[in-house]
């Protein structure tokens, strides 16, 4: 035998000799860990041995084994929601634990950024989000229930079933695209708003350099980190479900049908230079002049001038004809009754709508892993009729652990969406219709077919119910697909290696039919309509980190090297066509069209990818001095040229737990926990302008065609340019400096969290001008000439206590404010979108992003010598009166009314913002409450372009007919009426200016659990019932219909191209209303 088996031989039996030795010097102590409140088990609790690695879980049922190595003596039992015990198990072979609940969350995990960390230990801005309170109200997604419950994020919401919010977090960093990087389970999702907010176990909120640095170019905005829940203890089913109603909490104000011939009396008496005393007032009076008395009709007539009573003629019924392949010729002839007193257009294409919501989960886990599979069905109806969100979703979490060292699984969600979708912010949707649709129209015709505008003087807006019903079977659907898988493994006993491939995937097929609207004055479209698309679009993340980890005396150090792979993109394809024999549904297809030329069109979505490599480090000493660094190396493929693709973002924090000093430690008793921290990062932002740095060119066969042939009538397509590229762009660049300081006071009940911020955005991308002399029509050339800055505090306050063993009361106050302002562009300025009339939206150096820009009105002209004596255009005695506040280039006021005097009316921008939440509960009944309040900012009502001036022939605001100014009524809100003034609502004032702030009570609820020992018989866990509202009442001098809006952009395209947020923020154009909401709903766990 040689020597070298000898020695191996020796080896194995000296190891298990060794073995066994050291087996015998340890003990195995076992017990059972419990709720100290009722002694219920407390499963997944941890049972570690105090300086050792050494740790097991507790079983379902609470209990543990675990074996102790010789010379130690000390466990510790921590659980989440508990405080952590102590126990000396010297003498002791069998022990019981008993846990009490905590108020404090110092010891909470939570994620940021690639790694976990203990809330105690976060140097960076982080908010914490309840997930219970998100929840706790009804929603379709998780964006709109964000509203309130962190410091530092503004939320704009609509009504619109299952449509997204927009979200800022503190504040505007550039004229492009703010809304921060959402990450679920690890993977990177362009959008959480089909996401079902059951399935939330903790979300957090990045907010400053130091926190989002490791992400990156995408973490500029900020970034919300979302974990989905996973499994524990023994396998229970849990059931939740909710039933509402939801209702308007407001209506326009409008001229019923006599009113509004008054209004058409009084426009034709105020024209200037009037001397007539007989009108003719189109459909009333049958054509007849009338002196201030109009007449209603009794039909009115499609086609003809005027309206006419019973009996005449061309109204009799045996007339009426309706041909819908003939609907602009001789085969159609309408005959309308006319709704003498008025129809109500919004209560026409608006009712109380159902929604409901079932969420079933089977969960459980173990020492060796844990899942989670559930199923969610919700359903909302849209105050609107036939709009609605309609989704079905699966989730699978499962998680498994081998040996304590290897860690794998995933987190999926599947998903159905059936959008009947509303085009939000528009003035051709049906709540604009509304306000567009004179009143003596009503919804229907003689022969129970839809009436409409076609007639004179009815104006051209559409019956927005007809326009709505005609709709109802088109088609918006899509498949989702979001989730991740990973990988962990430990090894050589301070390295963890992790590998996590994320993917948001998403398919959407959509087709809709225009049918012809016969009753319409405009569009009518006679032959049909058909059209179809199919599109997907995914993001894919994958990335790999090395961790080390490892805790020497009072030092602990933490550090992450990683490498990331994102890619994303899509492709559409859609077709349609026209003139099609029959409207039935079996012929909706493109090919069943009769026109010999139908359309098709391929398209691609934004395309990118980067590959990142990540560095952080955290460095505890003593959990006294706490120091966090992060390097981010970022490349874009799309955005920038070769000098600049590549991008280094780093950060640097510290904190310092001043109560662990000796000068503080135990000296203040209702002192628990005071921390200082600093921090100061640099983000890079590439979500602007796609191949800027390239020119380029289209094929045109309009502007750039040439007749090769020399006809007149074949143009053979030419190159045409449309853009210059500038080689030179670079990254956006935004350095944060974060002062914070947290606070646990009063044995652990309250806990504040304090920040104050510095942003400052430099290298600001946007579409320069260029001098059209040299450059022609294509006058526009990306470029980094701009700065903005945002200044700001944000302030989280947490109270929770036991008032006694029955009564329990938590609250949360959260408080927002932050200061914008353009630092600097090299454009004099950038005007937001133009729609009817010019941009309201102006961005100038000195000036918060996207200030409301125009004439402020001084009153109204009282006399022809106040008139004689101005300048002003569009001037008159009863017309507004514009304020002199300035002469040529910013000179003093001369005397003038000019362009140089439009001033700043207004800014968007909110004071603050606060949320109040509060929690009670009493033996087994429990109360909430949330209130939310938006202090200043302003709000364009452009609803007033078609409510409140003689625009297109619509109806009116009722303060038009009665708050006009007149001789008697001199000080009204709106100019004297005239039928030849078309100008007075055609520009820019501050009338269009209103308050924007409003306080909302957003949710109240009442809640009752049945007693264990009822419904423990039937093996029920728990049961629990409860009664909901939602927006029950707003206080707010805000006269549209809601002041939440959205940032959603509208217009005719943005007119100076000055980006997404700067288009039309505050603009309401119109905006689906927030409903009020009452729901019954049940908790069921067995």
């Amino acid at each position: 035998m040689s020597k070298k088996l000898l020695l191996g031989i020796y080896a194995f039996i000296g190891c298990i000799l060794f073995s066994s030795q050291i087996y015998a010097q340890q003990k195995t102590v076992t017990g059972k860990v419990v709720n100290s409140k009722d002694n219920a088990p407390i499963d997944l609790a941890t049972v570690s041995v105090k300086g050792t690695k050494v740790a097991v879980t507790t079983s379902s049922n609470g209990e543990f084994s675990i074996a102790i190595p010789s010379g130690k003596n000390m466990l510790v039992i921590s659980s989440v929601g508990f405080a952590a015990e102590e126990i000396n198990v010297a003498t002791k072979s069998n022990v019981e634990v008993s846990l009490k609940e905590s108020t404090s969350s110092l010891n909470e995990v939570v994620v940021t950024g690639y790694t976990a960390q203990r809330k105690k230990d976060i140097t960076g801005s982080v908010s914490v989000v309840n997930a219970k309170e998100l929840v706790a109200n009804p929603g379709s997604n998780v964006e709109s229930l964000l509203q309130g419950k962190a410091a530092g994020v503004t939320v704009g919401t609509s009504g619109v079933p299952g449509a997204g919010a927009s979200i800022r977090i503190r504040g505007f960093t550039t004229f492009n695209q703010n809304e921060p990087l959402y990450v679920v389970d690890g993977a990177r999702v362009g959008s959480i708003t089909d996401l079902n907010p059951n399935d939330i176990e903790s979300l957090q909120v990045l907010k400053d350099g130091s926190s989002a640095a490791a992400y990156g170019a995408a973490a500029a905005n900020g970034v919300i980190i979302i974990t989905t829940k996973k499994g524990k203890g023994k396998a229970k089913v849990n059931y939740d479900s909710y039933y509402g109603v939801q209702s308007l909490t407001k209506k326009f104000n409008l001229l019923n049908t006599p009113e509004y011939g008054q209004y058409l009396l009084k426009l034709k008496q105020g024209e200037p230079g009037q001397t007539a005393t007989q009108f003719n007032l189109g459909q009333y009076n049958g054509g007849q002049a009338t002196t201030s008395t109009p007449v209603i009709p009794e039909y009115i007539l499609a086609g003809t001038n005027y309206g006419v009573q019973a009996g005449d003629a061309s109204a009799d019924p045996s007339k009426y004809k309706l041909d819908l392949n003939d609907v602009n010729g001789t085969g159609t002839y309408l005959i309308v009754a006319a709704n003498k007193t008025g129809t109500d257009w919004f209560g026409a294409v608006t009712k109380a709508a159902p929604m409901q919501s079932h969420n079933v989960s089977i969960s459980g886990g173990s020492e060796t892993g844990n899942y989670l599979f559930g199923l969610n069905y919700f359903n909302q109806d849209g105050i609107v009729d036939f709009t609605g969100y309609k989704r079905y979703s699966v989730r699978a979490n499962t998680n498994f652990i081998i040996k304590n060292k290897v860690r794998l699984g995933e987190n999926i969600q599947l998903s159905y969406i059936d959008n009947r979708g509303f085009d939000n912010q528009s003035e051709g949707n049906a709540i604009s219709m509304a306000y567009r649709m004179q009143p003596i129209v009503p919804v229907y015709d003689i022969k129970g077919n839809f009436a409409g505008t076609r007639g004179s003087n009815l104006g051209n807006a559409e019956n927005p119910y007809a326009s709505r019903y005609r709709g109802k079977d088109n088609k918006d659907r899509k498949i989702g697909i979001l989730g991740s898988v990973y990988a962990e493994v430990d090894f050589l006993k301070y390295f963890t290696l992790k590998s996590v491939l994320g993917m948001d995937y998403g398919t959407n097929n959509y087709y809709y039919f225009n049918i012809p609207a016969y009753e319409n004055a405009e569009g009518r479209g006679g032959v049909g309509d058909y059209g179809e698309g199919q599109s997907y679009n995914y993001q894919m993340t994958w990335y790999n980190t090395l961790s080390f980890h490892k805790a020497f005396g009072k030092h602990d150090v933490r550090a992450l090297l990683g490498t990331e792979m994102i890619e994303g993109g899509g492709r559409g394809l859609n077709g349609n066509n026209n003139t099609y024999f029959s409207f039935d549904r079996n012929f909706w297809q493109i090919n069943s069209g009769l026109s010999p030329t139908p359309s098709s069109n391929s398209y691609e979505y934004r395309f990118r990818k980067s590959s990142p490599v990540i560095a952080k480090l955290d460095y505890n000493y003593g959990d006294k001095y706490l120091l966090s660094g992060s390097f981010r190396r970022d490349g874009s493929s799309n955005v920038f040229g070769p000098n600049s693709k590549y991008g280094n973002f780093s950060s640097v924090s510290a904190g310092w737990r001043i109560t662990e000093e000796s000068f503080l430690h135990n000296q203040i008793s209702w002192l628990n926990d005071l921390k200082l921290r600093v921090g100061y990062g640099i983000l890079g932002n590439d979500n602007t302008i796609d191949f800027g740095f390239i020119t380029k060119y289209i094929f045109d066969a309009y502007s750039a065609g040439y007749p090769i042939d020399g006809s007149n009538t074949s143009f053979t397509p030419g190159l045409r340019q449309t853009s210059v590229g500038n080689p030179n762009i670079k990254w956006e660049q935004s350095a944060t400096t974060n002062v914070g300081l947290d606070a646990t006071m009063f044995n652990n009940k309250v806990n504040v969290v304090l920040d104050v911020y510095s942003r400052k955005t430099t290298g600001l991308l946007y579409n320069k001008q260029l001098d059209p002399i040299i450059y022609g029509a294509v006058d526009r050339q990306p470029t980094n000439l701009g700065e903005m800055t945002n200044k700001g505090i944000d302030l989280g306050i947490n109270y929770k206590a036991s008032i006694s063993n029955e009564f329990k009361l938590d609250a949360g106050l959260t408080f927002s404010l932050y200061r914008n302002k353009v630092g600097f562009i090299a454009d004099p300025y950038l005007d937001g979108n133009r729609s009817r009339i010019d941009p309201f939206n102006r961005s100038v150096t000195g000036r918060p992003i996207a200030s409301f820009y125009g004439y402020i009105i001084d009153g109204f002209f009282q006399n022809q010598a106040e008139v004689d004596a101005s300048s002003q255009d569009n001037k008159g005695i009863g017309k507004w009166r514009y304020k002199d506040l300035a002469g040529p280039n910013g000179g003093k006021p001369d005397g003038k009314i000019t362009p140089d005097d439009r001033t700043f009316m207004g800014s968007p921008h909110p004071n603050f913002t606060t949320g109040l939440n509060l929690n009670a509960s009493y033996k087994n009944f429990d109360f909430s409450a949330f209130l939310y309040w938006k202090n200043g900012g302003q709000i364009v009502n452009y609803v007033r372009y078609w409510t409140d001036f003689n625009t297109f022939q619509g109806n009116r605001d009722k303060r038009v007919l009665y708050d006009s100014w007149t001789p008697e009524h001199r000080n009204a809100k709106l100019p004297v009426l005239d039928g030849a003034d078309g100008a007075s609502g055609q520009t820019p004032v501050s009338y269009y200016v209103e308050p924007g702030g409003y306080l909302r009570l957003k949710n109240l609820s009442l809640g009752y659990s049945v007693p264990t020992k009822i419904i423990q018989r039937a093996g029920i866990d728990r049961l629990r019932i409860y009664l909901q509202a939602q927006n029950l009442f707003t206080i707010t001098k805000y006269t549209g219909l809601d002041p939440e809006i959205t940032t959603q952009q509208v217009g005719r395209g943005d007119y100076r191209r000055a980006g997404s947020d700067a288009g039309s923020l505050g603009v309401d154009y119109g905006n689906f209303p927030t409903p009020r909401i009452i729901t019954a709903g049940v908790n069921l766990t067995f």
